[in-house]
């Protein structure tokens, strides 16, 4: 299961921290899958968007953020955090 919680350094709703226990190329598949585009810098970290929301992954060391688009109202912010965490609590299917 993946635990949601609002980023501490954010206090209004925009960064959302995944606690996971996937393996890193799991991770790196299940959002390709689902058809969020990633980059590399410097072999290190990872930024997937899709609908402007942004992922930032640290394979090495397994940080997962989300980083909701600006202009997505308040009320809906963990929603879209919550999206990213179920593709990656569904079962895969083959």
């Amino acid at each position: 299961m993946v635990r949601v919680t609002q980023d501490s350094s954010c206090l209004r709703g925009f960064l959302w921290d995944l606690d996971h226990a996937q393996p890193p190329d799991e991770v790196l598949s299940r959002l390709r899958r689902a058809g969020w585009e990633g980059r590399c810098f410097g072999g290190v970290l990872w930024t997937w968007t899709q609908d402007h929301h942004k992922v930032l992954y640290v394979p090495s060391t397994g940080r997962l953020q989300v980083r909701v688009d600006l202009c997505t109202p308040h009320e809906q912010r963990r929603k879209v955090a919550e999206e990213v965490a179920k593709l990656l609590d569904d079962p895969v299917e083959p």
